[in-house]
């Protein structure tokens, strides 16, 4: 069974901020903003996979409908990452915004 990774490796050094409450924010951060631009990655590869099954297909094709549900479904995700990262950055006043509560 595989050891789960410690939090903070050589590869993520500890980014040293403190929350709205005073709480130390360390290389989660950083764990978190590497996993969402993977997942943006992986989403930018469906979604122009969809898009060449879009331009080839027939207009009525079952394969061009799903592609464009595909494609639908992609921007939904990139959508919800975007938000997602928005949790990894630091708020304009020095604070992370960790909650939906400090983003107010």
């Amino acid at each position: 069974m595989t050891q789960p990774k410690p939090l903070h490796s050589a590869t993520h050094p500890a980014v040293s901020k403190e929350d709205a409450t005073g709480q130390t924010v360390g290389s989660e951060i950083s764990d978190v903003s590497d996993k969402i631009h993977e997942l943006n990655n992986a989403l930018s590869c469906i979604r122009l996979y969809a898009g060449f099954v879009v331009e080839d297909s027939e207009p009525e094709s079952c394969c061009r409908r799903d592609a464009e549900v595909i494609g639908r479904a992609v921007e939904k995700a990139t959508a919800a990452l975007a938000e997602l990262s928005q949790l990894t950055r630091p708020a304009t006043s020095g604070s992370w915004p960790i909650s939906r509560a400090n983003k107010r």
